[in-house]
């Protein structure tokens, strides 16, 4: 499992291990980690659908007013120029290149 997804509740650990495995990218695909902030420190979600404009997620630790300790699970709906996200490695050979690009950066 160790080579599928980092383990850690360390979002930044998280990022530099999906760059350092090849699997960063900047556009999402459902299932994707979504890691917020450049330096990739601020959050994390899930994404579970998108459109041009936006990416919808499973949040944890979340709230509607952006508190730093929001205390919910939330599904949210970001604007996509937020966020990096990351692509786990999956049977179906999904990887950062085949995620989706049409709101390009």
């Amino acid at each position: 499992m160790a080579s599928l997804y980092p383990r850690t509740a360390s979002v930044y650990t998280a990022m530099q291990w999906f760059k350092n495995a090849g699997r960063w990218g900047a556009y999402p695909a459902i299932g994707c980690q979504v890691i917020y902030g450049t330096s990739g420190s601020a959050h994390t979600s899930i994404c579970y659908a998108y459109d041009a404009t936006y990416m919808y997620t499973y949040e944890g630790n979340t709230s509607l007013s952006n508190d730093a300790n929001g205390n919910k699970v939330m599904a949210r709906k970001r604007a996509r120029q937020d966020e990096c996200s990351s692509l786990p490695r999956r049977h179906t050979g999904a990887t950062p290149s085949r995620a989706d690009r049409s709101a390009g950066r």
